[in-house]
């Protein structure tokens, strides 16, 4: 008994492993151990009864052994059914603690949960349920347990008319005290037993009330969205469709049905202006994006849009979703197109009218030429003269030359108006000085008045603000409207030729240009017609030279018009918006 007590003593001290540490279940361990005890005690048992007997017998000892082996057997025998008797008595005890302690972790675990958890027994009523979905259907917990669910389950008819085989998820509303139903997204999965009947049901419930509220939110921004003419629609950052308004199935062909969860991109066929990995990146970086894509539609045509991109992030800040606006500006790139075409046949028209009177004029150029030159044959032999004296005239021939560098620039500079003038291309804008504008014309048309008798006067305002404007051009319409008036007063013969330019500012931002003839005047029948392109009243015009004018100068912000004047003769008046830039920064060009 004292090795017995020591025994126990020692199986006292031993240490124990906590339950947490354990791989198997403790009970399964127990058993396990408790098994091996018994298997060795058998085992033990038949060896000694076999091993003693045939000692005894072999050796012919006292029979007094034969007790002591019976005694030692007993002992041996009980030792070993109490140890297992122990063991099994603390198997159960341990199972039994583990027991409570999972029930108890898994009651925490289902009680800290934000989802709704209830267990249904065999007739659908409520066995368990957690303190979430009490609180979702308004109830104490033990005011709920018993009852059905369905009863507190806005569409019973869904819960009853579903099978309890699989596990399924479906949304519905729940009926409680107050107005307030909320929606929960309810899913059950079935407990089967070893025959595949259900015994319980677990199931769950997740408050969707706000996502709702957000979905309604949303279709009611995408019925707005629908009242639009523009393209809108919504796609994840792959690319692919979440939402596509009306006016995206007008403008590309296909419904929502057929384009949602499509790749916009590769159902478009977009081409972009740039690689889609760099407007991604400025979407992320920006929240946006502007820029012009081509598109396909479902029967093949091709379109251009103005497409602008909105970034829409989640509450972690990041990218969620891209709103994808987009305008059809096919027709206006189609007018720009035909504006453009129309511009550069303008300004073959402007080229052709402008070389046109440059042969009217050639020979007013060549004597606007000769004269600078024959300046220059003339002093250069008299300068020639004066280093021939003895001794030679130093200081005349130094002045001589002088003249001949003189005259050599005039001609020159007539050149190179005559050259600007036949240009095909004309300069970019720049600050001009209108009065010297107006000199560097007439200087080139000098001769041909005072060949056709024309006596030209300038009274030009001496405050005149500068204009910023395409030199060539303004010359070219200047050029048009004084051979114009030049051509008027040919027939003149009683009275004097006159023609008469005045400049003046007429408010804070205009300056205006009035040409004045005596000429034949116009007919009150045909002036509204005179600036229409390819009307003339000359035997050879093309009469395109006032319908040129007009153009370039409401390219300038001005305009251009005629009126008859009191007595003889016509007024050609034109506007040009002063320069509005700052004193110090503006270059007059001629000055």
């Amino acid at each position: 008994m004292a090795l017995l007590r020591k025994l126990t003593e020692v199986d006292k001290r031993r240490p124990r492993k906590p339950l947490d540490s354990r791989i198997m279940p403790h009970s399964r361990v127990s058993n396990l151990s408790a098994g091996r005890i018994v298997l060795g005690y058998a085992v033990i048992a038949i060896l000694w009864i076999g091993f003693s007997d045939a000692v005894v017998t072999y050796f012919k000892l006292h029979p007094a052994v034969m007790t002591i082996k019976g005694t030692v057997f007993v002992f041996v025998t009980a030792s070993l059914l109490y140890f297992t008797i122990r063991r099994l008595v603390r198997a159960v005890q341990l199972t039994s603690q583990e027991r409570d302690e999972t029930a108890k972790l898994y009651r925490t675990v289902v009680e800290a949960s934000n989802e709704g958890i209830c267990l249904l027994d065999e007739s659908k009523r409520i066995s368990f349920l957690n303190g979430r979905l009490a609180a979702m259907l308004g109830r104490p917990a033990e005011e709920l347990q018993g009852n059905r669910l369905q009863d507190f389950i806005e569409e019973p008819h869904v819960l009853v008319q579903r099978g309890a085989q699989q596990s399924e998820t479906y949304e519905c509303r729940l009926r409680k005290d107050s107005d307030r139903k909320p929606w929960v997204l309810m899913s059950r999965h079935p407990v089967l037993n070893d025959a595949g009947e259900v015994v319980q049901l677990v199931c769950t419930a997740i408050d969707i009330t706000e996502r709702k509220r957000a979905e309604e939110a949303l279709r009611e921004r995408a019925d707005l969205l629908n009242l639009t003419h523009d393209t809108v629609f919504v796609m994840d950052m792959k690319g692919m469709i979440k939402y596509w308004n009306r006016g995206a199935e007008e403008q590309y062909g296909w419904n929502g049905e057929q384009a949602v969860g499509k790749v916009v991109h590769d159902m478009l066929n977009t081409v972009f202006p740039s690689p889609l990995e760099e407007i991604k990146a400025e979407v992320t970086r920006t929240g946006r994006w502007e820029g012009e894509l081509l598109h396909t539609k479902k029967d093949g045509t091709q379109l251009v849009v103005a497409s602008r991109w909105a970034l829409q992030r989640d509450e972690q800040g990041s990218p969620l979703a891209i709103l994808e606006t987009n305008n059809d500006i096919s027709d206006r790139l189609r007018a720009e197109e035909q504006r453009e075409t129309l511009r550069q046949l303008e300004a073959e028209l402007a080229h052709i009218n402008r070389v046109s009177m440059m042969g009217e004029l050639a020979a007013s150029i060549a004597h606007e030429v000769n004269q600078p030159l024959s300046g220059i044959v003339s002093t250069g032999g008299a300068c020639l003269r004066w280093l021939a004296g003895d001794p030679p005239n130093v200081e005349e021939a130094r002045e001589a030359v002088r003249d001949i560098v003189r005259d050599g620039k005039r001609a020159g500079e007539v050149i190179a108006r005559i050259r600007a003038l036949t240009k095909r291309t004309a300069p970019p804008k720049e600050v001009l000085d209108v009065n010297e504008t107006i000199r560097e014309v007439l200087a080139i048309v000098g001769d041909e008045a005072k060949r056709k008798g024309v006596v030209i006067r300038t009274q030009f305002a001496d405050d005149l603000s500068p204009v910023s404007g395409d030199r060539v051009q303004l010359q070219q319409v200047l050029l048009n409207l004084v051979m114009n008036a030049m051509e008027a007063m040919s027939g003149v013969g009683e009275r004097a030729r006159q023609l008469v330019i005045t400049t003046r500012s007429i408010d804070e931002d205009r300056v205006q240009v009035t040409v004045e003839d005596s000429g034949i005047g116009l007919d009150p029948n045909t002036m509204a017609r005179i600036f229409e392109p390819f009307y003339t009243t000359k035997s050879g015009g093309m009469g395109m030279g006032l319908s040129i004018s007009r153009s370039i100068l409401q390219n300038h912000g001005g305009r251009l018009w005629a009126t008859a004047n009191e007595g003889t003769g016509a007024s050609f008046h034109f506007t040009l918006p002063k320069y509005q830039g700052e004193e110090q920064n503006a270059k007059v060009a001629g000055v």
